[in-house]
């Protein structure tokens, strides 16, 4: 998630920004799945981000010390990864809900690759919740641009889907 609070860029980013709520066909195409993202036994609606208890255990949330520009997990005591210390960055600030590792990487690997659309209200959720929980206060929030090699490729822009329910979420 990326947020820009400066004028300059605002104009530029909300020129750009394509969100279309969703409908009552995306609804019934994409439900909340009863089952858990990543091992697949059924349970109803999972509690937190679609993930059943055992598999929660396997998703590491990024917490705790996080560069305060892109978000990354620090491991020194420093405000600001090596990358951001080196170069300028377009945007304000970037955050992200997990360490993209082991059963994260799994779930958005799924989610690109094999088409589990279904995914993307729970992490659109999930960012919801970031958003709120960490007072963000951002003008806009802007999808990262995918190529449209990807989007044909893929048969759907998976950022312009998460948006679509994060606008819904958030407004």
């Amino acid at each position: 998630m990326l947020c820009y609070n400066k004028d300059v860029r605002r104009k530029k980013a909300i020129s750009s920004l394509r969100y279309v709520k969703t409908s009552a066909a995306t609804e019934f195409l994409y439900p909340f799945d009863v089952s858990c993202l990543l091992c697949g036994d059924e349970q109803g609606e999972c509690s937190h981000g679609g993930f059943c208890e055992n598999c929660r255990r396997e998703i590491r949330e990024n917490t705790g010390r996080i560069c305060q520009k892109c978000g990354r997990a620090l491991i020194a005591e420093e405000r600001f990864c090596e990358i951001c210390r080196e170069r300028e960055r377009e945007f304000d600030c970037a955050r992200s809900c997990y360490v993209y590792e082991g059963g994260i990487r799994r779930v958005v690997t799924g989610y690109k690759y094999g088409a589990q659309l279904y995914a993307a209200r729970y992490m659109a959720r999930d960012m919801a919740e970031l958003y709120e929980a960490a007072q963000m206060g951002c003008s806009v929030i802007v999808p990262s641009p995918t190529a449209k090699e990807r989007v044909l490729e893929r048969g759907f822009d998976h950022i312009e889907l998460i948006c679509e329910y994060l606008s819904e979420m958030l407004s």
